[in-house]
Parts: C-alpha cells; structure tokens; sequence
C-alpha cells in the first residue's frame, strides 16, 4: 500500500479535512505512493522536511508517485527529499 494514505475518497457524506501539517517522516519503499493526500479542502497546510524514498515498489504505473495531492486547498510544500 500506500506510505501514508491522508482523507476520504471524496464520497457523499465524507468530512473534508483541513489544517493539515505533514512534517519530518522517513517514507522507505512502499508499495504505492509514497504519500496519498485527499480531500483536503481549506486551511493551512504544508508537507515539510519529509523524506520519500523508493516510492511505487509494485511498479503499477497510476501508483508510483513520491507525493500525489488531490486537494483543492492550498499547500506550503518545502525541504522535502523525494
């Protein structure tokens, strides 16, 4: 699976997230994505310092991103190694 897998599907009923901070993780050969975020939909946010390695080990081709955001918010995005 994913390294980590942040929010909702963005089905009917879900409760958006916002104010999200992601800051100083070590992400080491996942499977999928290293990061997955979704459904974010307002506030501050930031993804700093992380360190995303290896990302996409099954080798499907949608599946494959260091970091994959699929919001509509915002992100302060700084120092990260991917």
């Amino acid at each position: 699976g994913e390294g980590f897998y942040i929010g909702p599907n963005k089905a009917d009923g879900d409760i958006p997230l916002r104010d999200v901070t992601i800051e100083y993780n070590l992400i080491d050969t996942p499977a999928r994505d290293c990061m997955n975020i979704k459904s974010v939909r307002g506030g501050t946010n930031a993804i700093r310092f992380n360190h995303l390695y290896g990302c996409g080990q099954s080798g499907e081709a949608t599946q494959n991103q260091g970091l994959n955001l699929q919001v509509t918010a915002n992100f302060d995005i700084e120092g990260n190694r991917v």
